[in-house]
């Protein structure tokens, strides 16, 4: 809230230290908190205060504090926090439960704010000067509660409780600042005053005044108040100024005179100066409110005519209403504001003028559109002539017709029919206020009458007829159509040729219609009969028949034909030749193709038409070929033949069956399946055709079945993994062979002509025989016998031995041993070391007396053996020897044959030592010896265990091994390309890499080729030819060579480079140069070749090969420079 000082003072005597900050203005004394308020002058600031109020409601703290920066607020809060606030910055700072002191300077007009926050609202209680601050330590406030004093009271917004010296008397003197707008109404009340003896003075006074603009005096606002008591006041007062306003009340802000002497009042009287007058002066604007147009304006809540003027109270809100006269609209305010509503507001802070701008409510021109120049009698047309101002509209014709919407702006006018010419349209629009009219003129026009036409009534279709038409209404085109079809030489005009149509016979519509702009006319028509020549000639009836029988035939014509004329290229007889139906009889003994025909005629031409014909016999008796035996139940097929073109078939046979399909020459009989084994069946089949049906046709049959189903025994029931079991059964006679199935799948080989056969079944298997003959196969299969599989019983586990480690000086009398139980196990066997220990056990448990050390497992065993060794449990002996250290072998790497010496160190207090290789002791081990030299044949792991007399074995010892190796395997895919090569190729050798392999041998005719080769590939030029091979070479020897591949020749001449000299390490001559002693000696033992200057050597070591010595003699040959 803005607190402003400035306005009417009122200077009232306060006797005491007026205004001190109380607890009676909250709802709670407890939750009482005050706001300290201070006008400052300038200068600095930085007063030091004692305590302020003593114990307050009970919160028990004090404050230092000093009056300063202007605009600061400081807080005081039961948490002992400070807060300063400004306008630009908050800081908080705290203080102990004793005193704050904080100096900070002030400008002239300034304010500086203690604030005491409490829960509900905030209390301002004004102070001036530093001495607001200082307190005796004699004064001291009792609190009070709200209930004892219903004095303060803050319900509407902006106004603050005042509190006057709780506890402290006072007179109506000192200084009054009326905070707040002007105006309205001004009160002054007084107080009640009680003393510390009972006695109790009210005073109220009431001066009331209206506060316009301007200025006016109140006089008589000083009173005097007469009371005894001690020094000591245990009462309070207050004293309320309040300017009532039209919506809240305004603040007042009583400050303390410090004019009267603190020993002024002691004595228990005193009487103010005289009675004063105070004069307040209101400041006030002027409103100028014009019109343009003709309206009046709502002003403050009163309806004023314009123009008006008047005064306000400045800074007031007034808010204004423009009120338009009739035939008037308000358009907008102009002047001090710009608005188009019709109510506006505006604060009174300087002289405002303003116009409120009326418009008279003028009709606009209307203006007719959507009306054509020219329109059709009964057609309808939307007009429109909207136009501004006006509420409603007038519509007239001057030739009729109708309008749907007569009063409104847009509307459908239908001109009338019957009516040809000018016409005039008219519409009026009009508000209460003002009206304007406007016209259109159209022309109206009717749609032609229904045209007459006139032509012939006859016509044979493709003829061309003239047409012609006729009618009222001034036609401007036309449109010819026919009901079946034909066309029109000129379809748009009133006279036209019309092409009549070749598809069509009978009775036809001739149609016309006339047309103009305002339509087209009702159709006129005229029938015409159309006739065509016979067209489409087509014969109805068999074109199958029998000789010597009589069928009918009709004939099927477009064109209505009035005669018909029959005749048949094979002869035959007509019963009407000259009909459209006729029956014909083809010639006695006359079989094959034949053709009718018929010629159609009428006035308008003639067309023929012909159908052939089969001229056809009954069937002969059917032969039947197919099996002459089968089985029941089986299906055979059989098939018949017969002369006469058989189109139907009948099957029979004379122990039943059935056949599939029966209506054909070619069919599947299946005899019945409970038919005698032998029986013969008679088969029979008659052929039919539209001429007849044949005598029967037969075929004997001998009819077989499948055996039986057989009952198969088995010798056991049960049995372990892979033991033999006997299946038999009883033979039937008819059977040729047996099958055998395990759980579905057949047996092969199977049992053939046996009734009994072995098996050695891996898993419980059910066991089914079928018998079978030569002829229809096998019977069902038998009911399954099974036979119930035992595997030998699971490993044992969670073995355990106790005590383990036992003490060997002093063993226990035996050593306890357990372990989980098998389901199917029939009993366990313990072994220490790998050697049963004890006999088998039925139980899970056993003992071991007396106790021994080694590595001890168990399995389990039944009917079907026995299962491997259980997880060990190593059982050692406090007291036995340590596990050897220092193990090693010999050599880590050997090939197999080799020797290998396994070493260890002794060990102190062992006798003897046990080997073990994989696990397994080795016998006969090393005794008491520290090495063994062993031959291992496959790569093995290595440990020991010493032993001493007394305490056993010691645990093994940390492993070490032996890789043993032997000759790399066989190279595979050896190949060699190209083969067949040219004498210019060079040869590829190739083959599959071996790991173990550190070399490869190539051989050519079984001798080596090159020195070893560290890659499985080679290069050789010139190419040889022979029996290529490679071997795989490592440390321990040399691989079986690989399969042979036969490399040959395609040179039917082999000529080298020139300037090329063929030198052979064997037949050397003794002339070579240096260089080219050089360069032989570098080839070494390899073939290949060198240049030296124009030369190239070619150096061939393998000389003495067939392939070779052909070569050099090709060489010799082709060469003008040889070396033999």
């Amino acid at each position: 809230m803005a607190r402003n000082y400035s306005s009417i003072k009122i200077f009232i005597s306060i006797l005491f230290l007026l205004l001190i900050p109380s607890l009676v203005c909250s709802a709670q004394i407890s939750q009482t908190h005050g706001t300290l308020q201070k006008s400052i002058d300038a200068g600095s600031w930085g007063y030091d205060t004692g305590p302020l109020g003593g114990e307050l409601a009970g919160i028990g703290f004090y404050v230092r504090a000093a009056i300063g920066v202007g605009g600061n607020v400081l807080s005081v809060e039961e948490s002992g926090q400070v807060r300063i606030e400004t306008s630009d910055e908050e800081m908080w700072f705290s203080g102990s439960s004793g005193h704050i002191s904080q100096n900070f300077g002030a400008e002239a007009g300034v304010q500086a704010w203690l604030v005491i926050l409490g829960t509900q609202y905030q209390i301002a209680i004004p102070y001036v000067g530093y001495r607001d601050f200082m307190l005796s330590d004699d004064v001291y406030f009792t609190p009070y509660s709200l209930g004892q004093s219903q004095i303060l009271q803050a319900s509407v917004p902006r106004q603050e409780l005042i509190c006057a010296g709780i506890g402290i008397p006072w007179v109506a003197s000192g200084e009054i600042c009326l905070d707040g707008d002007a105006g309205n109404r001004f009160s002054l009340r007084g107080s009640r005053i009680s003393t510390s003896e009972g006695n109790i003075y009210s005073n109220y006074e009431h001066i009331d005044t209206d506060l316009d603009c301007g200025s006016f005096s109140v006089s008589n606002i000083r009173k005097t108040w007469s009371f005894s008591g001690t020094a000591t006041f245990s009462f309070y007062a207050v004293f309320q100024i309040t300017i009532f306003g039209i919506q809240y009340e305004y603040p007042i802000n009583i400050i303390r005179d410090y004019a009267l002497p603190l020993d002024q009042w002691i004595s228990g009287s005193f009487v103010t100066d005289p009675a004063r007058s105070v004069t307040f002066t209101v400041p006030c604007q002027t409103l100028s409110v014009y019109k343009s147009g003709e309206g009046r304006a709502e002003i403050d809540g009163i309806v004023r005519n314009l123009p008006w003027s008047g005064s306000f109270v400045r800074d007031k809100r007034i808010c204004l209403e423009a009120l338009p006269s009739n035939c008037y609209e308000f358009d907008h305010w102009s002047g001090s504001l710009s608005s188009t509503s019709r109510v506006v507001c505006l604060d009174m802070n300087t002289n405002r003028s303003l116009t409120a701008n009326f418009d008279f409510k003028e009709v606009g021109s209307p203006n007719i559109s959507g009306l054509p120049g020219d329109v059709c009698g009964g057609d309808r047309y939307s007009l429109n002539a909207s136009t501004s101002g006006a509420t409603s509209y007038s519509w007239t014709s001057s030739c009729g017709g109708s309008f749907n919407s007569p009063s409104s702006a847009s509307t459908y006018w239908t001109a009338p029919e019957g009516y040809s010419g000018q016409c005039r349209i008219s519409v009026t629009a009009s508000n209460s206020c003002d009206s304007n009219s406007d016209d259109a003129n159209t022309y109206i026009d009717q749609e032609p009458g229904t045209p007459s036409i006139s032509g012939i009534n006859e016509t044979c279709g493709d003829d061309v007829v003239q047409f012609s038409a006729s009618c009222s209404g001034d036609p401007t085109s036309w449109n010819w159509s026919s009901s079946c079809g034909g066309t029109f030489s000129n379809p748009h005009s009133s006279s036209t040729n019309w092409t009549a149509p070749v598809s069509f016979e009978g009775s036809c519509t001739i149609r016309v219609t006339a047309i103009n702009d305002c339509g087209e006319s009702t159709a006129g028509t005229k029938s015409i009969t159309v006739t065509q020549e016979p067209r489409e000639v087509t014969i109805v009836g068999p074109t199958s028949v029998c000789g010597g029988s009589q069928s009918q035939y009709s004939v099927n014509a477009s064109g209505s034909p009035t005669s018909f004329s029959w005749s048949s290229s094979c002869g035959g007889t007509f019963t009407n030749p000259n009909g459209s139906t006729t029956f014909w009889t083809p010639p006695s003994g006359y079989e094959g193709s034949c053709q009718i025909s018929v010629l159609a005629s009428n006035d308008c031409g003639s067309s023929s038409s012909s159908l052939p014909i089969t001229v056809g016999q009954g069937p002969g008796t059917p032969i039947i070929s197919g099996p002459s035996e089968a089985c029941g139940g089986t299906g055979i097929q059989l098939t018949a033949t017969s002369t006469g073109n058989p189109e139907d078939w009948s099957w029979s046979s004379s122990c039943g069956g059935s056949f599939s399909p029966t209506n054909s020459n070619i069919t599947t009989w299946t005899p019945p399946p409970t038919i005698n084994y032998g029986d013969v069946c008679q088969i029979s089949v008659r052929a039919s055709n539209e001429c007849g049906t044949s005598d029967k046709g037969s075929k004997s049959i001998t009819v077989n079945k499948a055996p039986g189903t057989l009952t198969v025994t088995l010798n056991k029931y049960e049995c372990c993994t892979n033991d033999p079991v006997l299946i038999s059964w009883i033979a039937i006679p008819t059977s040729t062979s047996y099958r055998l199935y395990a759980n579905g799948v057949e047996v092969i080989p199977g049992p053939g002509l046996s009734t009994s056969f072995t098996v050695h079944p891996a898993v419980t298997t059910a066991y089914t025989v079928s018998a079978c003959n030569d002829n229809c196969g096998c019977g069902d299969e038998s009911t399954p016998a099974q036979v119930t599989v035992h595997d030998t019983p699971d490993i044992p586990s969670n073995l355990s031995v106790s005590p383990n480690p036992y003490d060997c000086i002093n063993p226990p009398p035996s050593l306890q041993i357990n372990w989980a139980s098998i389901q199917d196990a029939s009993g366990y066997q313990l072994y220490i070391d790998g050697i049963p220990e004890g006999g088998v056990v039925s139980a899970n448990n056993t003992s071991v007396s007396p106790p021994q050390t080694g590595r001890y497992t168990i399995s389990s065993i039944n009917d079907c053996g026995e299962s491997d060794p259980s997880q060990p449990v190593d059982v050692n002996a406090i007291g036995a020897p340590d596990p050897p250290d220092q193990l090693s072998t010999s050599e880590d790497t050997i090939c197999i044959g080799s020797q290998v010496i396994v070493s260890w160190a002794a060990v102190q207090g062992a006798s003897s030592y046990k080997l073990f290789a994989d696990g397994e002791e080795i016998t006969p081990g090393p005794s008491s010896n520290t090495s063994l030299v062993l031959i291992p044949d496959k790569s093995t792991e290595y440990t020991v265990s010493s032993c001493s007399d007394n305490c056993g074995c010691s645990n093994p010892s940390d492993a070490c091994s032996v890789i043993v190796m032997t000759a790399p395997e066989k190279p595979s895919n050896l190949g060699v390309t190209p083969n067949p090569y040219d004498c210019d190729s060079t040869l590829t050798v190739s083959w599959d890499a071996i790991s173990s392999a550190t070399g490869y041998q190539l051989y050519i005719n079984n001798s080596p080729f090159n020195s070893v080769l560290t890659t499985p590939y080679t290069y050789i030029h010139p190419p040889r030819a022979g029996n290529y091979s490679v071997a795989a070479i490592n440390d321990c020897g040399e691989s079986v060579r690989s399969d042979v591949v036969v490399v040959i020749s395609d040179c039917n001449e082999c000529i080298l480079p020139e300037q090329t000299v063929i030198i052979d390490h064997f037949l050397l001559v003794t002339t070579m140069t240096p260089e080219q002693m050089d360069c032989i000696d570098l080839m070494g033992n390899s073939n290949g070749y060198c240049d030296i200057g124009d030369l190239r050597f070619l150096i061939i070591n393998d000389f003495l090969s067939v392939e070779y010595q052909e070569y050099l003699e090709i060489m010799r040959i082709n060469r003008e420079e040889n070396i033999d």
